[in-house]
């Protein structure tokens, strides 16, 4: 590290992204429950219980993904879970159960399927 000239610290634009929603899916009780499950998987990351970040582009996909599915549950599960580390999903499928009251895993995870 004592390589590295300098820092700049990068985030995520809280405003930008309530829009990319509010424009994408057209719902506002939908985009209200995107932007708080942002908040707190990323809540989760701040206090270092996740590592995998949870950036604008997942955003972007959600919307795209709710548009097609009709289901936000269905469209946070296939952008966001299927890339988690294992013990990881855990802590968003609480946080999918608090504020969309849908167990994701249980709901989408096939159980008779042998993925390689």
């Amino acid at each position: 590290l004592n390589r590295i000239a300098c820092c700049f610290r990068m985030g995520y634009d809280r405003d930008v992204e309530k829009h990319i929603l509010a424009e994408k899916i057209g719902d506002d009780r939908i985009t209200a429950q995107v932007i708080q499950f942002r908040d707190a998987i990323r809540g989760h990351i701040k206090e270092g219980k996740l590592t995998s970040p949870f950036s604008t582009a997942h955003i972007v996909h959600i919307a795209n993904m709710y548009r097609i599915f009709g289901d936000i549950g269905k469209a946070i599960y296939y952008v966001v879970f299927e890339f988690l580390l294992p013990e990881e999903k855990a802590i968003y499928n609480e946080q999918a159960m608090v504020i969309l009251s849908k167990d994701l895993l249980k709901e989408f995870t096939q159980n008779n399927i042998d993925y390689m």
